[in-house]
């Protein structure tokens, strides 16, 4: 269905597992495929494969891990790290392996478990050195929408883009249907590129992630 309308692109398996039944927008939203990584991976596998069938990427999300949580990041602050477990980050680490993870979104709960100061989305010891540098992972990550108020009500604009660029995101999504206030694509754009004029952020920091953006288009192109 996807494909015969001509979006190539699917922000989803949820790989989280299921380990709060609490839990407002995953276990009681119905989002996990179950409560063990054994269990959510063999689904998620079948999923990503079916999709690669028709050359649609994928999404794997939300890292490290959102099962745990009973908050709702749309709403706010969710703090884990008295309830993740580390089984969460094993669907990440097979479907890697097996080369079925072209896309991975962060997460915004936070994680002192990784980072006792950022969410993982604007956490540059989450993303960049336990995604990458640990596991190894050289694919592109996008974060969650960017206005959620996990965000949103304790980061300004360019405060979040720039704390985001560094930890390691390549893209950014801005869903425009949680504020009243509208993202201006133009203006964010603009922001990121003063910052690179003004030595905040280093063009080849931003080189990183069009390389992998490329090379992630390349490879789906029919």
């Amino acid at each position: 269905t996807l494909a015969s309308v001509g979006i190539n692109a699917n922000f989803a398996p949820c790989v989280d597992l299921a380990l709060n039944p609490k839990s407002s927008i995953i276990s009681k939203k119905e989002r996990c495929f179950g409560q063990t990584a054994k269990h959510v991976t063999k689904h998620a596998e079948a999923y990503i494969v079916g999709h690669e069938e028709y050359k649609i990427i994928t999404g794997c999300k939300h890292f490290p891990g959102h099962g745990s949580a009973e908050g709702d990041t749309h709403a706010g602050f969710v703090n884990v790290t008295d309830t993740w477990n580390s089984e969460e980050i094993e669907p990440y680490s097979v479907l890697m392996e097996k080369g079925l993870c072209p896309l991975i979104m962060s997460s915004h709960i936070f994680n002192g478990n990784f980072d006792d100061k950022y969410p993982a989305t604007l956490s540059k010891k989450t993303i960049q050195k336990v995604l990458r540098d640990e596991m190894g992972y050289d694919g592109v990550v996008i974060s969650d929408d960017m206005q959620m108020k996990a965000i949103s009500d304790h980061y300004g604009l360019k405060e979040s883009l720039k704390l985001g660029i560094e930890a390691g995101i390549d893209i950014f999504c801005f869903g425009n249907n949680l504020l009243k206030e509208q993202i201006n694509l133009t203006e964010t754009i603009d922001i990121v590129e003063e910052m690179v004029k003004t030595n905040e952020i280093s063009e080849n920091r931003i080189d990183e992630s069009v390389t992998r953006i490329l090379n992630l288009k390349k490879n789906y192109l029919s």
